[in-house]
């Protein structure tokens, strides 16, 4: 079964200072913490494994499968957009040994690759992911849509906020300052998620 790997994730596609003033957060939350959170809730969205099924950040992917199509006219399709140049085609041939294809045998057409006129692909030696396309994918983080930046940083203050509090806790009373009381039934936090997917649905890519 064919699967695509990150080789080089992307930048990050919000700094800590876009964070905290998108999310009013106090100076005294860490460059770190928020950085790590960044990660974590862009990861959930971004490149093969992500919810969104296209890579958003620059980054490196590489296809991997078993062989490489059947016919000449068949075309081998590549996860994530959007896809960028094609970096290199390698392939374990018949006798086991690695090889890499000149990037005259083949052309990329949208997201598929295909085998150039009078080039046929070679036999592979039949092993899991004997056939591997690292190629680029994604855009310049100043080009990712707004509406996925902003779910992301709706994302990272819910992470920050669950890390800060006690979920089993119902009021917190402060001497001279006043009273909080946390939300137990979870309604919050369901708005927050329906905010989020509501501002990435029209960027997911459905793969069949």
């Amino acid at each position: 079964m064919p699967r695509t790997v990150v080789i080089t994730p992307p930048a990050a596609l919000l700094t800590p200072a876009e964070i905290r003033e998108q999310l009013m957060l106090p100076a005294s939350v860490s460059d770190g913490v928020l950085s790590r959170l960044v990660k974590v809730a862009t990861q959930e969205v971004d490149g093969p494994d992500g919810w969104l099924g296209r890579a958003l950040g620059a980054q490196v992917l590489e296809w991997r499968g078993d062989r490489f199509p059947a016919c000449w006219g068949d075309g081998l399709r590549l996860l994530c957009q959007p896809i960028g140049a094609i970096v290199s085609v390698s392939y374990d041939d018949a006798d086991g040994l690695a090889q890499t294809l000149d990037s005259a045998d083949y052309e990329k057409h949208g997201d598929e690759i295909f085998a150039r006129r009078g080039f046929s692909w070679p036999a592979t030696s039949g092993r899991p992911e004997a056939v591997r396309v690292r190629y680029n994918a994604g855009q310049a983080a100043g080009d990712v849509p707004e509406l996925i930046k902003h779910a992301i940083a709706l994302r990272v203050g819910q992470l920050y906020r669950f890390a800060i509090s006690d979920p089993t806790l119902k009021k917190e009373v402060v001497e001279g300052i006043g009273s909080t009381e946390w939300d137990l039934t979870g309604a919050g936090a369901l708005v927050a998620d329906e905010a989020i997917a509501a501002l990435l649905k029209p960027y997911r890519v459905w793969v069949s």
